[in-house]
């Protein structure tokens, strides 16, 4: 596996996953690193935003997957009201390329159902099956955060409370509002629902949808500490 990333190919319905050689495989994961979704090669065409590849010699199209030395990093669906399950890692890939490259929402063809059409809503994060119109809630995993917080540390001790993230006792950088109307850093709280911990980390109680929002006024309030420009009387009404 070079470079600890294997790229494969299926026809789909089952059938086993083929690693491509070490020249393609370089070419898709350099692609993907630079969040390219459409590409061509000697011999196929790749759409990566949907996890999909058009084998140009034989006149089909196959899907797509990619694993790594730690494994996909898998998402959630909603089975039942608050009973989630684990996505397939083709799936997971797709979503998460897709949430990298900023799109509020893609569609799907699931193959091995007679083809039906899948909306992904990446904002309201759930997902509409277009014959049936049944919507079900997914749960994102986390983007990577390549930031060195190193430098950060003396900040988040002395950051008001207020600003701190409940999971990681650190100063929050993107806050959003969970279910149970606490705020969180996005990243934590999206790592902790993905890690089938579907309850509240302040509350002990079960959550059944995993939308966050993203709180505003704590962010602007935020921003205005970081220029020095928050007043005490701000802060305290924050804190109310």
């Amino acid at each position: 596996m070079a470079s600890g990333v294997q790229w494969s190919v299926s026809a789909g319905n089952g059938t086993l996953w083929h690693q491509f050689e070490d020249s393609e495989n370089s070419a898709i994961e350099q692609n993907w690193k630079k969040g390219v979704c459409i590409f061509d090669t000697d011999e196929r065409s790749y759409m990566l935003q949907s996890m999909l590849t058009y084998h140009i010699p034989t006149d089909t199209w196959q899907i797509l997957t990619r694993t790594t030395s730690t494994d996909v990093k898998r998402w959630l669906f909603a089975v039942a009201y608050g009973d989630y399950q684990q996505m397939d890692r083709h799936l997971s890939e797709m979503l998460t390329m897709a949430r990298k490259n900023g799109l509020p929402w893609i569609q799907y063809f699931v193959y091995a159902n007679n083809g039906v059409m899948r909306h992904v809503d990446l904002s309201e994060m759930h997902q509409t099956t277009s014959n049936t119109q049944v919507t079900r809630p997914i749960c994102p995993q986390p983007i990577e955060d390549d930031d060195d917080d190193s430098d950060d540390d003396l900040d988040d001790k002395n950051c008001p409370d207020a600003f701190k993230c409940p999971i990681t006792m650190k100063k929050m950088k993107c806050p959003v509002i969970a279910a149970d109307g606490y705020t969180y850093e996005r990243n934590a709280i999206e790592g902790w629902l993905a890690g089938h911990k579907m309850h509240s980390p302040m509350k002990n109680k079960k959550i059944h949808d995993c939308a966050l929002i993203f709180n505003h006024n704590l962010k602007i309030l935020m921003d205005e500490y970081d220029t020095g420009a928050m007043t005490l009387h701000k802060l305290k009404a924050s804190d109310s």
